[in-house]
């Protein structure tokens, strides 16, 4: 078992962790990306080389100048994309050290609530310990047990005499004559009917004994109805009992200074919140801005993209088998060379397109390995379960569970579940957690009125339960 804390400082360090896997392959492959860039704008001064030198027969001035504007137009564009790409580096390492900045405020807020929770249950216990003592208030506290203890008796009562009821009534509800006369209201001033039928159910009535029955029936009907009745008045003063205790236990809590420091814990509460809130959307913004990023890394980016059409419609102006036939016919070595070199350049092209197709769908992982991971620490705090009281049972299998999501074995939903079956919160006596459920004609017992369990159920010693 381990702390809701601990368990979020092992989220932080992996997260930092596959911050840093993904920042090292994200550096590589800006560093191919640029490779490539480089390697076909060089082809390109390359092929127009050799237009220059050998394509006497084609209009070279034209293919010249048509190199030429592609060639500017594509190093402008790819100066843009470095000063787009350099002033992303800066934003996101201004957000990385505005979170920084952040987590240091979020730590120290959550300090003070906790100094905060400290002094206030002190003092509760420090309360409760007197309240032990104070006779007034004992006697207060068992006339409220007695009369939940009351009410448990008269609930159960009534819960026996409504059994007793449905089985006794069986004979009497099967009977079509008993209840065709219980319906007419026969014998009662709501029975109506003429003479003849007043006739006919009189013998009817005299064969099957009806009077004597009726009075039965009513009384087996009557008595659950005023236990009911009395139940829910033993009910209310149960209520109103246990009640007082509650306000005799907040008036001393009250008295020994808990409202001051209540208040205290819920301006830290609030500073808290509004931290964690000012962190996270900071989180967002470095997330989207890496996801930004990203397509740099990946060449997907708008100037990238716009600069590689241009230069591979000059790649398809001249083919390569088309150059090298040319050289050939012609007796100056350096065409020969330039062909070799570009033949060198199309196979170190071949090579880092492979190395960037290679590792996009790692580089895509590690980025959604980060966004799942930050989504996890999130919700974790969404929930509290980074609060003082709360645990993490079965820590073991959280880390482990935590572990083979970082080599990508299951997913983030997985871990999450994995983490929220083992968490729990403590329980704790505090005055803000004091409140009664809805529905409930009695309200919770106080934390010094015993309310002791039976196998009747309820919670109660004479078996009965609200």
């Amino acid at each position: 078992m381990a702390s809701g804390r601990h368990l979020l400082a092992e989220l932080d360090r992996a997260l930092n962790t596959s911050r840093d896997e993904f920042r090292a392959l994200d550096i590589e492959l800006q560093s191919a990306s640029a490779a490539l860039a480089r390697n076909q704008r060089r082809q390109i001064s390359l092929y127009q080389k050799l237009a220059q030198h050998r394509l006497a027969e084609i209009d070279s001035e034209r293919f010249t100048s048509s190199a030429d504007a592609a060639d500017k137009q594509a190093q402008r564009l790819l100066q843009e994309r470095s000063s787009a790409l350099s002033a992303l580096h800066q934003q996101i390492a201004d957000s990385e050290s505005r979170i920084d900045a952040l987590d240091a405020v979020e730590k120290n807020a959550q300090q003070e609530l906790d100094d905060a929770e400290v002094s206030l249950n002190t003092l509760l216990l420090e309360v409760d310990e007197a309240l032990v003592q104070d006779g007034a208030f004992q006697a207060l506290r068992q006339d409220a047990q007695t009369a939940l203890d009351t009410a448990a008796n008269a609930a159960a009562k009534t819960t026996e005499a409504q059994a007793r009821r449905e089985d006794k009534r069986i004979p009497y509800d099967s009977d079509p004559l008993f209840s065709y006369l219980w319906r007419e209201g026969y014998g009662t001033p709501d029975y109506r009917a003429g003479l003849l039928q007043r006739f006919m159910d009189g013998l009817i009535a005299k064969h099957i004994r009806f009077e004597s029955a009726r009075r039965n029936y009513f009384t087996l009907n009557e008595i659950p109805r005023r236990l009911e009745q009395h139940a829910a008045r033993l009910e209310e003063t149960a209520a109103s009992k246990t009640q007082a205790v509650l306000d005799a236990e907040t008036e001393a809590d009250n008295a020994a200074g808990a409202q001051q420091l209540q208040q205290a814990v819920d301006a830290a509460q609030t500073t808290l919140r509004e931290a964690s809130d000012t962190a996270d959307s900071e989180q967002e913004r470095c997330a989207d801005l890496i996801r930004k990023r990203e397509s740099f890394a990946l060449g997907q980016d708008e100037h990238f993209v716009k600069a590689m059409k241009i230069l591979s419609d000059q790649f398809r102006a001249e083919p390569i088998p088309q150059l090298r036939q040319d050289a050939a016919m012609t007796p100056a070595y350096e065409d020969d060379e330039v062909v070799d070199e570009i033949e060198s350049l199309r196979r170190e092209q071949q090579r880092l397109s492979h190395y960037l197709e290679g590792h996009r769908d790692l580089h895509t992982r590690r980025a959604a390995r980060v966004n799942e991971l930050t989504a996890v620490r999130r919700r974790y705090k969404q929930r509290d379960y980074d609060s003082s009281n709360s645990v993490i049972d079965d820590h073991g299998k959280v880390s482990l569970m935590l572990s083979e999501f970082l080599r990508g074995v299951i997913s983030s939903d997985r871990l999450w579940r994995s983490i929220r079956h083992s968490q729990r919160f403590r329980k704790s006596r505090m005055p803000h957690h004091r409140k009664q459920r809805v529905g409930v004609s009695i309200p919770r017992m106080p934390r010094s009125v015993r309310v002791p369990r039976s196998r009747g159920g309820g919670g109660f010693r004479t078996k009965g339960g609200f």
